[in-house]
């Protein structure tokens, strides 16, 4: 008898730890709900977007293929193109605007070619255009951590590729 109740505490410690390390972030577009990586923020943008902290970066999994959520307090408009540390482009076509809280969220499709590429390179930097007051400019976010939010054994950047491939279950 003690050693079941040994075995059903053991079991479920590793069940407990196993849901704190595999937490799951969902998004709600719509009325659906879809798992997403989390969010990671990436540094510059314009000025106004850099004192906000930044710009807000998320992948959203859509069957095979996702959206690319930005948020950011810049009106961004048109077409983004994110940079991967392999050296490819990928350009991102606008899918829809939404506004909550003051911030500017907007979707832009991933396809599942994109997605590959996701998982087997991270997200160096990402280029996108914005609306200010004397008319539009283009900004660069860059793939890099606060330094408050590193020490010196982490990396300064987020592994964009591994939280992708994760989300995806690769």
């Amino acid at each position: 008898m003690k050693n079941k109740m040994l075995f059903f505490a053991l079991a479920s410690l590793i069940f407990f730890i196993d849901r704190c390390y595999s937490q799951e972030y969902t998004i709600i577009i719509g009325s659906e709900r879809y798992p997403c990586t989390r969010e990671f923020t990436f540094q510059g943008g314009s000025s106004f977007a850099s004192m906000e902290g930044g710009l807000k970066v998320t992948i959203i999994k859509r069957n095979n293929s996702g959206y690319l959520k930005l948020s950011s307090h810049d009106f961004i408009m048109g077409s983004v193109y994110v940079f991967l540390t392999n050296g490819r482009t990928i350009t991102c076509t606008e899918r829809n605007i939404y506004r909550v809280n003051e911030k500017n969220i907007r979707l832009y499709d991933l396809t599942q070619r994109d997605i590959r590429e996701l998982m087997d390179h991270r997200i160096d930097f990402i280029r996108y255009t914005a609306r200010v007051f004397h008319g539009l400019e283009s900004y660069t976010a860059k793939n890099q951590k606060e330094s408050s939010d590193t020490d010196k054994k982490q990396e300064s950047y987020y592994d964009t590729a591994s939280a992708i491939r994760q989300l995806f279950g690769r």
